[in-house]
């Protein structure tokens, strides 16, 4: 079977044309029953912990209803505004380890889920000026972290998705190429990249370029489609 799935944040665009009526953001069954309505649509991807604050069958039956698999998480670290200078390169140990710890329990639920697969989008993991950090201490540490959670249930794929820049001035993991070095360094098997179109033109990188030297060095483990505008980079 074909699986064609999407990041179920992306139904959450333009809300007010499709629930004129609600106001404030729309829940994970709104969103899930407007992406259950496109044809061909078989999976969904969830953010965690934002749409897995039940127990994760529960969730996972409710978009089953629709007539939708979960194909994977992807990680989110808004749960504490520490988290804004770093989840695992944070300078503060205890808050390296919440996000370590809080990762830990998003692939518990995916594996619950039946979806062994975790995206990892270290948007906070990086500086906006020079010598803002120690640049050889972030490194080891995101590294050691990426290591540790991918070692933390072998039987999950983790997926790093890079990105430029934004939320912080220059990203720790801005390309293909220093993702690959990261992954290569974890020595971790479960491991792989997701491209995300627009962000790989954010890196000045050729898509299919970027892909050919993933395919070389690790797997490629998720393709995002979008054309960078806010509508489709809803978190």
């Amino acid at each position: 079977m074909t699986r064609f799935a999407t990041r179920l944040n992306s139904f959450a665009a333009q809300a007010d044309r499709a629930w004129p009526n609600h106001s404030g953001k729309p829940t994970l069954e709104m969103m899930a029953q407007r992406a259950a309505s496109v044809p061909g649509l078989t999976h969904v991807d969830l953010n965690f912990p934002d749409h897995v604050a039940d127990v994760p069958r529960d969730v996972l039956g409710r978009i089953n209803d629709l007539g939708l698999q979960v194909n994977g998480l992807a990680m989110r670290y808004y749960t504490n505004p520490a988290f804004k200078l770093g989840a695992f390169t944070n300078p503060d140990r205890a808050v390296r380890q919440e996000a370590l710890d809080l990762t830990k329990r998003g692939i518990d639920a995916a594996l619950a889920m039946g979806a062994p697969l975790m995206t990892l989008w270290l948007g906070q993991d990086g500086f906006d000026y020079s010598f803002q950090g120690d640049y050889g201490r972030m490194w080891d540490d995101e590294v050691s972290g990426i290591r540790e959670v991918a070692e933390h249930a072998p039987e999950c794929m983790i997926s790093i998705e890079y990105k430029a820049n934004e939320p912080r001035s220059y990203a720790l993991l801005p390309d293909a190429a220093t993702t690959l070095l990261a992954i290569a360094e974890t020595g971790c098997a479960n491991t792989g990249v997701t491209l995300d179109f627009a962000h790989v033109l954010y890196a000045d990188e050729m898509p299919a370029f970027a892909a050919t030297l993933i395919a070389r060095k690790s797997r490629l483990l998720g393709v995002h489609l979008n054309d960078a505008t806010p509508s489709a980079t809803t978190d």
